[in-house]
């Protein structure tokens, strides 16, 4: 947003001495666990048990099996199960050496499921790991010896209560965390961004009054904005789409079909304001030099002198973060020798 703040120039002198289409939905979580919550003893391989907000089977090597994976643990993720043969699957099913996690709560729409993962052998594995949601397998990828996060998208049509698999088609793999999402069965806008010069402005929903507000910086045009709409659950389009001219209160309908038509899912009424004055806080939260906080480093300060040792390796690499969100990223111009000098300018 840089025509509407003041610029801030910041100095630094160095011497020597000698980054209307609806988005993707929202999720709703129906299982988070790093297994603590499943209360399993080492080794133990249960049937049908049920644990919070699922119920479980594990067949094969089992929970915090002897074998430590090379990855550890730690206090985030202090449990594992581990998967020591290759699966056998009979029509489809896995017989063998798989952990079947049946959430109590139904998919909607589809969702994703994220897993932390290990292996015994190098990152360039590939098809060593596998889930399979609803009938399809989906094949986990390029991990390695450390603790890996893998997120899998499930397509719309994965609803209702489902088994989901995981197990093991090629190394000795370990689960550490399972994180599994389904879309919100509410249709409704999660998301309403106003786009304002090079950054957008997030509105207040108030999904029990059907508004959705937000005051934008001081010499917004209203006349002519296209807003960045996020849908969640059975809503699928909304109108109106495209530009739009906000300088009265306009009505958003979104519905169940792909096209607008049918009948409205709900309605939203859409006000944005201007703010009265101008903002002018383009002040800096840090200044740092090769990722370290300048020495005395002050957000009114614009001006500083850094002597720097005769041996200094290269040239130093300024970044800075801003104060204010609305404001525009700080534009660092570093020096190309030494004596020189680095600028940063924020709008």
């Amino acid at each position: 947003m840089k025509k509407f703040f003041t610029t801030t120039l910041v100095s630094i002198a160095f011497l020597l001495s000698s980054t209307g289409i609806a988005k993707a939905q929202t999720g709703a979580t129906i299982l988070n666990t790093n297994f603590e919550d499943w209360g399993l003893t080492v080794n133990q391989t249960p049937t049908n048990l049920s644990v919070p907000n699922a119920t479980i089977t594990i067949v094969g090597s089992g929970y915090n099996n002897s074998t430590i994976p090379n990855a550890g643990t730690n206090s985030t993720y202090p449990n594992y199960i581990r998967f020591g043969s290759n699966v056998t699957l009979t029509n489809g099913i896995p017989t063998n050496q798989y952990l079947k996690v049946t959430p109590t709560a139904p998919f909607v729409n589809g969702g994703k499921i994220t897993i932390i993962i290990s292996q015994n052998a190098n990152a360039t594995e590939t098809n060593s790991f596998a889930l399979q949601v609803a009938g399809t397998v989906y094949p986990v990828n390029n991990f390695g010896k450390a603790h890996t996060a893998k997120t899998l998208e499930l397509p719309a049509t994965v609803n209702g209560i489902q088994d989901v698999y995981f197990y093991r088609t090629s190394v000795t793999a370990f689960i550490h965390a399972i994180k599994i999402e389904t879309n919100p069965s509410t249709p409704a806008i999660s998301a309403f961004k106003i786009p304002v010069g090079d950054d957008f402005v997030d509105a207040e929903i108030d999904d029990t009054e059907n508004t959705i507000t937000a005051e934008l910086p001081y010499g917004t045009a209203l006349t002519a904005i296209t807003p960045d709409v996020t849908l969640q659950g059975t809503a699928k389009s909304y109108t109106p789409a495209g530009v739009q001219d906000f300088t009265s209160t306009v009505t958003y309908s979104i519905f169940a079909s792909e096209d607008g038509t049918g009948d409205a899912l709900k309605t939203y009424a859409v006000t944005l304001t201007i703010a009265e004055t101008q903002n002018s806080d383009a002040t800096l939260s840090d200044l740092l030099i090769d990722g370290t906080t300048i020495a005395g480093f002050d957000s009114e300060t614009t001006e500083y002198n850094i002597v720097l040792p005769y041996s200094y390796p290269g040239i130093p690499v300024v970044s800075a973060e801003k104060n204010d969100p609305a404001a525009s990223e700080p534009v660092v111009n570093n020096a190309t020798s030494i004596p020189g000098s680095t600028s940063v300018t924020v709008t």
